[in-house]
């Protein structure tokens, strides 16, 4: 590639948190085109993303690229007397002494071994059940959904007000809050489900006519004609006498933001510009631009002077109760707000994704584990990660397998993957 080396990548991954967006991206389907509409970035990017990858890893085609997985590199065959990654928690030595019918018996036995000193814990562990082949998921007070590599979506866990009841179709983004979920089809267009605050009609905004109509128990939402690349949810407010309940924001293909809510904040006007990421709470609503530069803007007034702590230019943030994330260009994490102060340190690490809930910070670095901090589930078990989501009272994560693995809270079963 003109210009450019082939040497060692500057991270200490494989791939750059750049690259594994895009792998992350091109595994869930799509041209250079799609791809690069949904990162916000260009086509030519994105391809010189995958040519840099391929040309990393060896591999011939993007057919390949995309059912790689980390450690599985091309390596001499002394390789295969490493410790296998199911079994790189067991912290005593084993003797690898080769390869064969009598190294498969001893593997064995120490499955067996295993399996029947830990047992099955009556609490979700962490370890991924039967659903496999995730590409995103999405985490509200009490339930849990994921997009399928298939696009379909799945959901489980608390449905008191219909928040679990995913109509069939076909999905391209999933976002969860307390009580209800919004996902964008393939088409383009908005549908939520779930709290009944939202199963009704009408028409607001200054001058963008934001429409949510009831069509049984499905709300279609949006403003009319236009097509969305992607939506968030706000979580349950945490804030002492919040009234401001139920705050979604969609991302247009064209980069615009549109907001709607309960009736405590209809009318709310998201600022003008182009953005390539949204993200809702309850307090205060950010994006990032196209140029990397994030806006944060209180829900009661979007015009109010921007932070100055989110000077700098951003992959990608996260609004949660009281406190806001973001990952810089170079995969720095930085956190503000209540939750973060003298009591919570913030990792010096590098990160790929991070996500925020009412009271807890949850991040996956480049090299693939999860970190999580504050108040609530931050007892994130070992693996290999692609991204995680941080609910009220529970937290779930994709592995680099596309299994999904929950824990924290599962009162209402929503930390039972099916």
């Amino acid at each position: 590639m003109p210009g450019r080396g082939r040497g060692r990548p500057r991270h200490p991954d494989v791939l750059t948190p750049a690259e594994q967006r895009v792998l992350e991206e091109l595994r869930r389907g799509g041209t250079n085109a799609e791809i690069a509409v949904r990162l916000g970035r260009s086509p030519e990017t994105v391809r010189t993303h995958v040519a840099s990858m391929l040309a990393k890893l060896e591999l011939a085609d993007r057919y390949e690229l995309a059912a790689w997985r980390p450690g599985r590199e091309r390596r001499p065959l002394l390789g295969l007397m490493a410790l296998p990654p199911a079994l790189a928690f067991v912290r005593s030595p084993l003797i690898w002494a080769g390869v064969g019918l009598g190294g498969l018996a001893i593997l064995a036995v120490v499955v067996l071994l295993l399996v029947f000193f830990l047992g099955g814990a009556a609490e979700p562990s962490g370890v991924p059940s039967g659903l496999t082949g995730a590409a995103m998921v999405a985490t509200g007070d009490s339930h849990t959904c994921a997009l399928l590599e298939t696009r379909e979506v799945v959901c489980w866990g608390l449905n008191d007000e219909g928040q679990t009841d995913a109509p069939a179709g076909r999905y391209r983004w999933l976002s969860a809050g307390q009580d209800r979920t919004c996902a964008v089809t393939d088409a383009g267009e908005v549908l939520c489900w779930g709290s009944t605050e939202f199963r009704r009609c009408s028409s607001y905004g200054y001058g963008r006519d934001i429409i949510l109509c009831d069509n049984a128990e499905v709300a279609v939402s949006g403003v009319v004609g236009a097509t969305y690349r992607s939506v968030s949810v706000s979580h349950r407010s945490t804030i002492p006498g919040s009234s401001q309940e139920g705050l979604i924001c969609a991302l247009r293909e064209t980069g615009e933001i549109d907001c709607w809510g309960s009736n405590t904040i209809e009318g709310l006007e998201a600022p003008w510009g182009t953005y390539r990421s949204v993200s809702a709470g309850n307090a205060y609503l950010c994006a990032v631009r196209d140029t990397g530069e994030v806006d944060c803007w209180r829900v009661d007034d979007i015009w109010a002077r921007r932070d100055r702590a989110l000077r700098g230019t951003y992959d990608s943030i996260s609004v949660g109760g009281e406190h806001i994330c973001g990952i810089r260009d170079t995969g720095e994490l930085h956190c503000w707000g209540n939750l973060f102060d003298a009591r919570v340190a913030v990792p010096s690490e590098t990160y790929r994704s991070v996500s925020t809930g009412p009271t807890a910070t949850c991040a996956v670095r480049a090299s693939g584990e999860v970190d999580c901090f504050g108040a609530g589930p931050t007892g994130a078990p070992p693996g290999a990660y692609r991204s995680v989501s941080v609910g009220s009272w529970h937290v779930c994560a994709i592995q680099d397998t596309g299994a999904v693995a929950c824990w924290g809270s599962n009162a209402e079963g929503q930390a039972s993957v099916p």
